[in-house]
């Protein structure tokens, strides 16, 4: 069974308990995994005038680069964040 059959076939068995759980009517899915792509809709069709509600990638994004510098320790964990921003130096926070 390939990547995108084993996600169709898991998003087909599990998108049912969720949609109705979260009050929603359409959900978009994307999935990027080892070079293949994997996209799926479930319920009505989308468009382009569709609003999708996403969560904060941002966290995602600053985690990520944040635990790269710590393991190739040019950052510490416990380093003061004023170190960091050198136009306020009245910051005391960790």
């Amino acid at each position: 069974m390939g990547f995108n059959q084993d996600y169709n076939e898991l998003i087909e068995r599990l998108l049912p308990y969720y949609l109705p759980y979260n009050g929603q009517h359409k959900l978009s899915l994307a999935i990027y995994h080892q070079g293949e792509e994997f996209f799926h809709i479930f319920e009505q069709p989308s468009s382009e005038a569709d609003l999708y509600e996403i969560g904060s990638i941002t966290k995602v994004f600053t985690s990520t680069l944040l635990s790269i510098e710590v393991v190739h320790k040019r950052l510490s964990l416990g380093d003061p964040v004023a170190s960091f921003f050198h136009r306020s130096p009245h910051l005391d926070l960790r």
